[in-house]
């Protein structure tokens, strides 16, 4: 055997000799590619127990925006859009509209009640209202619709 040149540590001097161990390259992209599809899978899974674990919201039309419990719902106003624009609700549940635009907004139904005046909700407000009757209820925001069919429109459906 050769002489070794670092006494007592024969892997690092056949490393130093270029007779290192055999190895087989699997690519500098293997091994972040493996967390990489580990934490995909791991993120699905999650929103499959999650969503299971919410009553399903993930799983429902509207990927859980809208946010809906026994209690209400949540409607996010941003970008100049109701979100989710239509939401389907029991009896006695109440929606709650939160602006989290830069500006104002007004939640205004067809049926003639709402937030308030034009422009009513500043920015970062909230406004909330129990639904008490089954109905089809289509509302909008007086500054960004001209009527109920476009522009910044909403829809909610009251199931008995």
């Amino acid at each position: 055997m050769a002489e070794e040149k670092v006494p007592g540590y024969p892997r690092l001097n056949r490393r130093l000799a270029g007779r290192g161990p055999r190895t087989r390259s699997i690519g500098p992209l293997s091994v972040p590619l493996f967390f990489f599809t580990t934490a995909i899978i791991f993120f699905v899974i999650g929103l499959l127990v999650g969503g299971a674990a919410l009553g399903g919201t993930f799983l429902q039309p509207g990927g859980g925006a809208g946010r809906q419990s026994p209690v209400g719902v949540t409607v996010v106003e941003k970008n100049v859009q109701f979100v989710p624009a239509n939401i389907t609700i029991t009896v006695g549940q109440t929606v709650t509209w939160v602006n989290q635009d830069p500006f104002a907004h007004d939640v205004t139904f067809q049926a003639g009640f709402g937030s308030g005046g034009l422009g009513s909700q500043g920015p970062g407000q909230t406004w909330s209202y129990t639904f008490t009757q089954p109905g089809v209820y289509p509302y909008r925001c007086q500054v960004h619709s001209p009527d109920f069919t476009t522009g910044m429109v909403g829809v909610v459906i009251e199931k008995g």
